[in-house]
């Protein structure tokens, strides 16, 4: 989540944390938890940690999706299994919010972390390793090595993910970082 600008510092990371504790998709609030923060001051706290290190006109925040497949867990599973990952990959340095969505045919869980670490005021780096992960490191590897090892299925690729981006920049037939990494190799 980007800046929005001078005017509303936040406005997107507002927007996200409003979005994922709808109490109608997380039965009434049942499903909403924080880690380094109380959910409902949440936007709140995330800004004073980035009014405290000079970091508000900065990258807001991220929304990650664990998506579960469709009759695979219950609402509480997931809860449990989200927590868990927030804890291990975010809960040392980073203020989130999570909760689960059990609206829709599949169970997911939305997570929304501050972009700037309450610990030191550093910056979280999305980069790709962290996405791609791989045995229990990264946001993939963390997600898959918990749903393996409580038995559930997880995305299977002969390939590694894209990000969003990178995505869209193929389907528009634009340069993208893996598309220029393999005409140099």
């Amino acid at each position: 989540m980007k800046d929005c600008g001078k005017s509303y510092h936040g406005k997107h990371l507002r927007a996200a944390l409003a979005y994922i504790t709808v109490p109608e998709k997380t039965q009434q609030g049942r499903l909403v938890a924080g880690i380094n923060c109380v959910p409902e001051f949440a936007f709140e706290q995330m800004k004073e940690t980035k009014r405290k290190y000079g970091k508000l006109d900065k990258r807001q925040g991220y929304h990650l999706v664990l998506s579960f497949k469709e009759n695979e867990v219950t609402p509480d599973t997931a809860m449990e299994l989200t927590s868990r990952f927030v804890k291990e990959y975010l809960g040392s340095e980073y203020e989130a919010v999570y909760a689960v969505h059990d609206n829709t045919s599949h169970i997911h869980a939305h997570i929304v972390f501050n972009s700037v670490s309450f610990v030191d005021g550093s910056m979280y780096r999305d980069r790709i390793a962290d996405l791609l992960g791989g045995s229990g490191v990264g946001i993939r590897g963390t997600s898959d090595a918990i749903c393996l090892e409580h038995g559930l299925s997880i995305i299977e690729s002969s390939e590694p993910s894209v990000s969003r981006a990178e995505w869209g920049a193929e389907k528009a037939g634009k340069p993208n970082f893996r598309g220029l990494t393999r005409a140099d190799i």
